[in-house]
C-alpha cells in the first residue's frame, strides 16, 4: 500500500459545471466535472492482487481541501489484467455528510501522475438509504460498458460537507470483489458536555476577575 500525506499541491481544470446532489436513498445521473480541485492533502495507490475476485486492478484515491475548508474525495480504478470486467465501484463510509458527485475522463492531476485518462464512464451513481455507501455502475447488460482488462474508469469526485477525513473503503465488484483501505469523511470532534461546562465556568471566572480588578468610580 502506498499512502502519502502531501503539503501543498494545487491542481486546476476549467470553470465549474452544475453539481449533482446525491442524497441518501437516491440514484442519479452524474455531472461532468469542470471545476477546480483545491489542495491535495492525502493520496493512495494500491494494487492488492487477485484475492477472491476474477480480476486484478489498481485503486487510486486522494483527498483535496477546497478554499472553504471542505473536502473532495477522488477515486479511480484500473482493471490491470482481468480476465473479468468490473461493473461497479463502491466508496464508504459517507453517512452524515452532504455529497455532490462528479465524473471526468481527463487526467486531472497532470504531472503528479496519480490519476490517468479514463476509458469507461459509469451510467449512474447510487447511495444507500443510510447514506453510508456510494456506488457507481458501469454495467449496461453488455461487456462494452464495463471496465474491461486494460481499461480505467473515469475519475469520480465526491464533494462533501466534511472538514476532516479518516480511513474508508474503496471496492470494485463483478461477482467477486476487491477492496482496499482508502479515505472517507470524518465528523469533526465536538467537546463533551462536561468540557463545555468547564469552558463556561472558566469564562465566568475570567469575567469576574476582570471586573474585580477594575478601579472603582469616585
Amino acid at each position: 500500500m502506498n499512502r502519502h500525506l502531501l503539503a501543498l499541491a494545487v491542481f486546476s481544470v476549467p470553470a465549474a459545471a452544475a453539481a449533482t446532489p446525491l442524497p441518501p436513498g437516491s440514484t442519479v445521473i452524474i455531472s461532468d466535472f469542470a471545476g477546480t480541485l483545491g489542495t491535495q492533502i492525502a493520496q493512495s495507490s494500491e494494487s492488492p492482487g487477485l484475492g477472491v475476485a476474477t480480476f486484478e486492478g489498481t485503486f487510486r484515491s486522494a483527498v483535496y481541501q477546497n478554499d472553504d475548508g471542505t473536502l473532495d474525495f477522488v477515486y479511480q480504478f484500473t482493471n490491470d489484467t482481468g480476465p473479468s470486467s468490473v461493473q461497479r465501484l463502491t466508496f464508504s463510509a459517507f453517512d452524515n455528510f452532504a455529497v455532490d458527485i462528479f465524473r471526468t475522463g481527463a487526467d486531472i492531476d497532470g504531472a503528479d501522475d496519480l490519476f490517468t485518462v479514463g476509458n469507461q464512464m459509469a451510467l449512474n451513481a447510487d447511495r444507500s438509504i443510510s447514506g453510508e455507501a456510494i456506488g457507481v455502475n458501469f454495467s449496461d447488460g453488455s461487456l462494452a460498458g464495463r471496465i474491461n482488462p486494460g481499461e480505467s474508469s473515469f475519475t469520480y469526485i465526491l464533494r462533501t460537507s466534511a472538514t476532516s477525513f479518516t480511513d474508508g473503503v474503496f471496492g470494485a465488484i463483478n461477482g467477486g470483489a476487491l477492496s482496499v483501505v482508502s479515505f472517507a469523511p470524518e465528523e469533526a470532534d465536538v467537546p463533551e458536555p462536561g468540557a463545555l461546562g468547564l469552558l463556561g465556568l472558566g469564562a465566568l471566572a475570567l469575567a469576574y476577575s476582570r471586573r474585580a480588578k477594575r478601579p472603582m468610580a469616585r
